[in-house]
Parts: structure tokens; C-alpha cells; sequence
């Protein structure tokens, strides 16, 4: 806190300019001191905060990463349970060359399936091939936002 003219001047009349001049020098490395202090106390806090921000982050990525790894396994089974019904379904579909058809129609999914294992094609052109009561069912048209399926 800077010290008024008036009261500096006061200070040196009544203590004298060698007392005065000690005692400024006293209270400047004294404030020195609590300065550096106060740094190094600042530099420690900051260190255990950027530590603990550390710890946090990896916690935080083990979390997600177990979550990623637990829908990865739901959808995996998901896949599976569709994958049985479609066979399933092919072989309700029976009849002289059910089987034949089936087979066409999982080796053209295992063709187009991308390596993360989404499905590739519109479910109308899955339906398509199983039925061929599906085949009268069109897509809707190109500039429909949400894919949907119209008897045609």
C-alpha cells in the first residue's frame, strides 16, 4: 500500500532518516519474503490441483472407456439375437429353395457389412429379397428425410 507524502514526510522528522530508512528496508524484505512465500505455497496448491485434474481425467476415460466397451458388447448381441431371427425367418419362409435363398441373401449381407459391423443396406431391400410379397414395397422418395417404406 503506497504511503502518502505527508505521513512519509512525518516518519522521517520524527525518526530520523538512518532509523526511518532501516525500518523501509525491514518492511520491504519482510514483504519480499511473504511474497515468495505466498508463491511457493501457490505453486504447491496448483501442483496438487493439476494432479488431481490428472487423477480425474483418467478416471473419467476408464469410465467411458468400459461404457464404449459394455454397448459395443450390447449391440454385438443385438446383432446376434437380428441375426438369429433372420434365419429364423428364412426358414419359416420354407418351401423349394428356402434354404438356397437364405444362404444368397446372408452371403450378400457378409459382402457389404463394413468392418464396425453396421448393417449396409435399407431393411426394403432386405425384405425385398426374403419375400416376394416385399418386393411390391418401394422406398420413398430420395428427398424424404427419414427412410421409410410405401406399397407401391
Amino acid at each position: 500500500m503506497p504511503v502518502t507524502a505527508k505521513l512519509s514526510r512525518k516518519f522521517y522528522e520524527k525518526l530520523g532518516d538512518d532509523v526511518a530508512n532501516e525500518l523501509v528496508e525491514w518492511f520491504n524484505s519482510v514483504d519480499a519474503t511473504y511474497r515468495s512465500d505466498l508463491k511457493e505455497l501457490n505453486e504447491l496448491n496448483f501442483a496438487r490441483f493439476d494432479a488431481k485434474v490428472e487423477q480425474r481425467w483418467a478416471q473419467l476415460d476408464a469410465k467411458v472407456e468400459q461404457r464404449v466397451a459394455e454397448l459395443r458388447a450390447e449391440m454385438r448381441a443385438g446383432f446376434v439375437a437380428a441375426d438369429a431371427k433372420l434365419e429364423r425367418r428364412l426358414a419359416e419362409l420354407g418351401g423349394p429353395g428356402g434354404d438356397d435363398r437364405g444362404a444368397r441373401v446372408r452371403r450378400d449381407q457378409a459382402s457389404r457389412l463394413e468392418p464396425t459391423g453396421t448393417p449396409p443396406q435399407p431393411i426394403h431391400a432386405i425384405a425385398a429379397a426374403l419375400s416376394p410379397r416385399a418386393r411390391r414395397l418401394a422406398p420413398c422418395q430420395p428427398s424424404a428425410s427419414p427412410p421409410c417404406l410405401i406399397a407401391s
